[in-house]
């Protein structure tokens, strides 16, 4: 069978969810002897066969504008392909490739992962009514699934599928190495909580961090502030190191985000997959991995002091903190195991049918 893959972003699929949830479907699509096609924006335009998948990128941002002004090239590439399924992986893309499909008649199927707050309110309005027509819709939470069924679309139509892991983080071996008691990655944003990594890091300044900032945003006092801090390590994005080795060489993983697109968040998934205790926030969806202070810590970040404690005492107690993290991997390898993906392989067999 020839499948399509159609998502935005692909140059930042080590970067963003989105991205590596699509090639990681993909590469499990390939390892079940389907035949594997990419579509997606690129830096440059670029078509090209890497190892058995086949490429077609086209310069531009990942935004609607750039699909529109590309669409000939993109019905011309679908033409001569014929794939059996397109898998479309985004809220707006799919509204776009519904749209296009009226010509091509080609089997589609969805994955949403990111909340229906992610967009504004006529892409809401008009996602929800292309969803409403689907036969499936795949989603990556329990959350998600939710937001959907409060807008309308039927239940019944709706499946979660929890995917975007890649294998090499439940492959990865321990490293004996410690460089920091708390770790965090991301944005310094106020939205990933940056300015509570800063108060945390001012306030225990006998406890080690160490800080990865992919993109600078909001959060500029703080950052500079916590530049000036004895205990903390600051690297900026691109990293001269693996992600997956400083986060084996932490201790704590401390991601309080205040908000999210994709849910759950995949920076939690992978950190837990490591066997890595996770210090994360209440927000909606984080429940359906962590069960709080067995594989993994949920605060309410408003209480610092509250929060200072416990990283102070689990780290002085490496036992519990190496229990909850021996818990949290084996939560992810149930929750994120090849049957998910397969789950999708099957239903392509379905559609074909």
């Amino acid at each position: 069978m020839k499948i399509c893959y159609l998502f935005s972003n692909y140059h930042l699929v080590n970067i963003t969810a989105e991205p590596k949830m699509a090639i990681a479907l993909a590469e499990h699509a390939l390892r079940n002897s389907h035949e594997v096609y990419i579509i997606s924006n690129y830096t440059k335009n670029k078509t090209e066969k890497r190892g058995k998948i086949r490429f077609f990128l086209f310069k531009g941002l990942g935004d609607l504008k750039t699909y529109l002004l590309n669409t000939p090239h993109i019905i011309r590439h679908l033409t001569k392909v014929k794939p059996n399924i397109i898998h479309v992986h985004g809220g707006i893309i799919i509204v776009y490739v519904l749209l296009i499909n009226l010509f091509l008649r080609i089997p589609l199927v969805f994955t949403l992962c990111e909340g229906l707050d992610t967009f504004g309110s006529f892409q809401k309005k008009l996602l929800v009514f292309c969803l409403s027509r689907m036969k499936a819709i795949f989603v990556t939470s329990s959350y998600l699934k939710n937001q959907l069924v409060a807008q309308g679309v039927a239940r019944k139509k709706i499946k979660v599928v929890r995917l975007g892991l890649e294998k090499k983080f439940l492959t990865a071996k321990p490293l004996k190495q410690t460089n920091a008691d708390v770790f965090f990655f991301g944005d310094s944003s106020y939205e990933r909580g940056f300015d509570i990594v800063y108060a945390l890091a001012k306030k225990i300044q006998n406890v080690s961090f160490t800080v990865l900032i992919r993109w600078k945003k909001d959060c500029v006092k703080e950052l500079q502030g916590i530049n000036s801090l004895p205990n903390v390590r600051m690297y900026h994005s691109p990293y001269k190191e693996p992600l997956i080795n400083m986060i084996l060489k932490s201790k704590i993983i401390l991601l309080p985000f205040r908000w999210m697109g994709v849910r759950p968040p995949l920076s939690i998934i992978e950190s837990m997959a490591l066997g890595k205790c996770v210090f994360t926030s209440t927000m909606e969806g984080n429940e359906e991995l962590i069960r709080n202070n067995e594989n993994g810590v949920l605060f309410d970040f408003t209480n610092i002091n509250a929060v200072a404690k416990q990283i102070c005492s689990l780290i002085e107690s490496p036992s519990q903190l190496r229990k909850i993290g021996e818990s949290a991997r084996k939560t992810i390898e149930t929750m994120y195991s090849d049957k998910e993906c397969t789950k999708i392989i099957d239903y392509y067999a379905f559609t074909k049918s």
